[in-house]
């Protein structure tokens, strides 16, 4: 944890209110940080709410030691105008922190590169300067993650996105479990009507 940071505390997927008028979510002010806020409830959507809304470019959120699996009922969008960095670490050769889609119900935005099924993205990534690191995406109904350049979105082009170092259809290095895999396409990055650049996609293991 480093001073700056915005912890996630809580694995829900629901969002409590506004992050930026109310304790939900904080943001590490120390110079010496713990590795927690204590007493906050900050789930990951309040997380990049606070980061949207805040004016220092590229915020990191961290998850806290106790958050390990996050299920999402919807699409996760990040578009955070000025950049996020969303960072987990790894445990035992894999990455702690689980992000799935619930078994049934899932809602979101289409996934876009010729997927298949015509189901929604787990997580879409709208904003330049965006980071995805450290996590484990498995059971998306359509792409497991997709960065998407388009002016219903956002206004401008999507540059300077990293992906690394994520497991997707797996949270494992030991076998493959076919209940986590992704139904559409492990990472999708299509421009529709404005540029993407300096994209860079390196260190990922993707089982589909």
């Amino acid at each position: 944890v480093q001073n700056g940071d915005i912890i996630v505390e809580r694995e829900g997927d629901e969002t409590l209110g506004d992050p930026v008028n109310t304790a939900y979510c904080g943001m590490e002010l120390s110079s010496t940080p713990t590795n927690t806020l204590d007493g906050m409830n900050c789930r990951l959507r309040d997380a990049i709410a606070l980061a949207t809304a805040f004016s220092a470019a590229h915020t990191r959120i961290v998850f806290d030691e106790g958050v390990s699996n996050i299920v999402l009922t919807s699409s996760l969008d990040i578009a955070v105008p000025l950049g996020v960095n969303i960072n987990g670490t790894f445990n035992n050769g894999a990455p702690r922190v689980v992000i799935r889609a619930t078994n049934s119900g899932f809602t979101g935005g289409s996934s876009y590169c010729n997927e298949p099924t015509g189901n929604p993205a787990l997580i879409n990534i709208y904003s330049a300067n965006t980071r995805l690191a450290g996590l484990s995406i498995v059971g998306s109904p359509g792409n497991a993650i997709q960065v998407v350049s388009d002016s219903l979105f956002m206004p401008t082009g999507v540059d300077n996105v990293l992906i690394e170092n994520n497991f997707i259809g797996t949270d494992s290095r030991l076998g493959v479990d076919l209940s986590e895999r992704n139904l559409g396409h492990g990472i999708c990055v299509q421009a529709r009507d404005l540029d993407i650049s300096n994209t860079h996609i390196q260190g990922n293991i993707v089982v589909n």
